[in-house]
């Protein structure tokens, strides 16, 4: 999906299915998901209440998951760089290209993510951090659930594991 089409889910239950549609990743913990898109929290840190298929569930913010996204991030991406033979300064303009928060907005962005995030009014404007947060939750979230496979297959869905440094090898075959 893309910006140009216009993308309204009218419902929590429809964004995260959306989101499950675009990381390849049917929640087991539906609570999961909710939680990776769930930028409202309630008073003094408490959890936000989540309306989902007719219940209402206290669910919290998505900051946690979207440490366990960005280390996730860091972990598979990293592997596959390892593996290209590329100086270590290409890692850090690989990073700033693919897990910058201004690069997972343009992501996030791309596939139609942002009309998922349950901010913390109906209508706020979603934030480049905000939406990079989400994705990183996101990812998170999917590794929660269904472990390391399914998280990187989430990536690869996302297109993450599509950039030219990843693509191309500097090592010589022997």
């Amino acid at each position: 999906m893309s910006n140009s089409s216009i993308a309204i889910f009218p419902n929590t239950a429809a964004k995260l299915a959306h989101c499950e549609y675009i990381t390849g990743h049917t929640f087991t913990s539906k609570r999961l998901g909710l939680e990776a898109l769930q930028m409202a929290g309630g008073p003094l840190g408490t959890d936000g209440i989540v309306e989902y298929c007719g219940t209402y569930l206290p669910v919290p913010k998505n900051k946690r998951l979207a440490i366990i996204g960005d280390a996730t991030l860091d972990h598979v991406l990293s592997l596959i760089w390892y593996h290209t033979g590329r100086a270590k300064k290409d890692w850090t303009t690989f990073r700033e290209q693919v897990v910058s928060n201004s690069a997972l907005n343009t992501r996030g962005r791309a596939l139609d993510l942002d009309k998922c995030i349950l901010p913390n009014v109906p209508g706020d404007v979603i934030s480049v951090e905000m939406l990079a947060t989400t994705l990183e939750a996101v990812i998170g979230a999917v590794r929660c659930d269904g472990g390391d496979e399914a998280a990187e297959r989430a990536m690869r869905n996302m297109g993450f594991m599509e950039h030219e440094m990843l693509l191309s090898s500097t090592k010589s075959s022997m």
